[in-house]
């Protein structure tokens, strides 16, 4: 009799673990998503397993800003980490050459120049990005190379084919790795496949274009788009903002919501209290809703990317990461994220890291004057801030198959260098301490132009309560602001500090 009850017990959990197992199965199937995606949401209040949320892999976020191809004389070509797929080219070509016999050594800034002066390219980063943990995500051999601690450039020359070249920011040191020649073909043959090609926008040196000779920046001197227009819809907003704002509110009280005070004031701006204010969630009448805690006693220490891995889950648990796309195939075509900026902070005498994220659609990106669409400080595994200014859905419309000529980026800088200057001086990063005066005229432009450190084309929100448009728009970094500019009239939009 009792052996009769242990087999039916067992029966009963084997059918609760297929029932299980099918509906999981189901999930995968219809929702076309991938397991390595997907992380359990875990309510510590109730002590229950909740939905599933699919968020992105590290290695999916860690993504470069740019790839500068130095094709011959002044000619470079600008692509993106996914064209020619070679972001993915690149780094399976550096995991492939740090397994072979080799070494590091410091060499100087001149030395690095001189080669890149020859047919080359680097890929490059937004932020420093501590190397021995990008080597672990990435499968690349580090043991031998332990004198570099941050990677912002990644290298390669046709003139020194045995070797590869890193360079920290944040240390201002430029390193040659020396490994297997046959190993760094891919980035040979990767500059060969854009040259071959021939669709890329030329792009010329700043030191020459525009004379100034302290700028190592290149722009793009020809450029024809389409006028295609975006609209956009703020999350947390429009008709059913109440309800939509109280359900992304319940994410982080869970259980507690009914025991959260909950006030708006004359702007629209609602705000979710508990606790005296320990934990307090506002939503403004734009949708953008910030998220502040209270720092408490650390649990746990984390580095880089534990901190990553903590910010990345909590966004899954409250809010998402993947917006809605009409009209497109999310999968193939919609709104991926990718990490903008990772840096570290200081607060109450602790460490901890502030990651901002952004948004693109293919090859473009989207950007608003709001800033990054989102920002989480992680101390230890708490998250104490999350800012998000995320749009719920997409339309691309207004496709014209015309194209029309852009505004050239020199000349943009041109028309609008004296606001570029008065603004940086508003931002702090243009001072003037020690009987400094500040440049007028030619002095003023040279400054500025000798600042840019990068130009870019994207996508700019102007953010409004509700439905938004998104314009094509140049983007021109300058001493770590990001300037917006109309990209066919070259009309000044606004600017994002976001550091570097």
């Amino acid at each position: 009799m009792e052996k009769t009850k242990t087999i039916e017990t067992i029966k009963s959990c084997l059918i609760v673990v297929l029932s299980l197992s099918a509906v999981l199965l189901l999930y995968f199937f219809w929702e076309n998503l991938s397991l390595k995606n997907i992380r359990w949401a875990w309510n510590a209040e109730s002590e229950e397993v909740q939905q599933p949320v699919e968020v992105p892999e590290i290695q999916e976020v860690i993504l470069p800003i740019e790839v500068q191809i130095h094709l011959e004389g002044e000619l470079y070509a600008v692509i993106l980490p996914e064209d020619y797929d070679s972001w993915r080219t690149g780094v399976m070509a550096l995991a492939r050459f740090s397994k072979g016999d080799g070494y590091v050594e410091e060499i100087s800034k001149e030395k690095y120049d001189e080669v890149m002066s020859y047919r080359s390219l680097q890929i490059e980063f937004a932020y420093n990005v501590p190397f021995e943990g990008f080597c672990r995500q990435f499968g690349v051999a580090y043991a031998k190379y332990g004198a570099v601690r941050n990677v912002t450039l990644l290298a390669y020359s046709e003139a020194t084919p045995e070797s590869l070249f890193i360079y920290d920011r944040a240390a201002n040191r430029y390193y040659r790795l020396v490994g297997p020649e046959q190993e760094t073909a891919p980035f040979s043959q990767l500059i060969q496949a854009v040259e071959s090609d021939g669709t890329y926008d030329p792009y010329y040196p700043a030191s020459s274009y525009m004379g100034v000779e302290e700028s190592d920046a290149v722009l793009p001197v020809y450029l024809e788009r389409s006028l295609t227009r975006v609209t956009v819809t703020q999350a947390y907003s429009g008709e059913n903002r109440d309800a939509s704002a109280a359900e992304f509110a319940q994410t982080f009280f869970g259980e507690s919501f009914d025991f959260t005070r909950r006030l708006e004031d004359s702007t629209g701006t609602i705000t979710y209290m508990y606790d005296y204010g320990s934990k307090v969630l506002t939503v403004d009448d734009k949708g953008i809703a910030i998220y502040k805690e209270e720092l408490s006693d650390p649990v746990s220490t984390q580095g880089f990317y534990g901190s990553l891995d903590t910010a990345i889950q909590f966004v899954g648990e409250h809010g998402g990461w993947y917006p809605k796309c009409e009209e497109l195939r999310l999968e193939e075509y919609g709104l991926t994220p990718f990490l903008w900026t990772g840096q570290e902070i200081q607060q109450s005498g602790r460490s901890g890291y502030r990651f901002a994220f952004g948004f693109r659609r293919g090859n473009e990106v989207f950007y608003s004057n709001e800033g990054p669409a989102i920002i989480v400080e992680v101390f230890d595994g708490q998250v104490t801030y999350y800012f998000r200014n995320v749009f719920e859905a997409v339309l691309v419309r207004g496709i014209v198959s015309s194209l029309w000529e852009a505004n050239d980026s020199a000349n943009t800088i041109a028309q609008n260098y004296d606001w570029i200057y008065e603004t940086l001086k508003t931002t702090g990063n243009y001072t003037f301490e020690d009987g400094k005066k500040e440049e007028k005229g030619e002095a003023r432009f040279d400054r500025v132009a000798g600042d840019v450190e990068r130009v870019q084309e994207g996508y700019l929100i102007n953010s409004k309560s509700g439905s938004a448009l998104a314009d094509r728009c140049w983007v021109i970094q300058i001493d770590g602001v990001l300037f917006y500019f109309d990209l066919f009239s070259g009309e000044a939009l606004g600017y994002t500090a976001v550091g570097r």
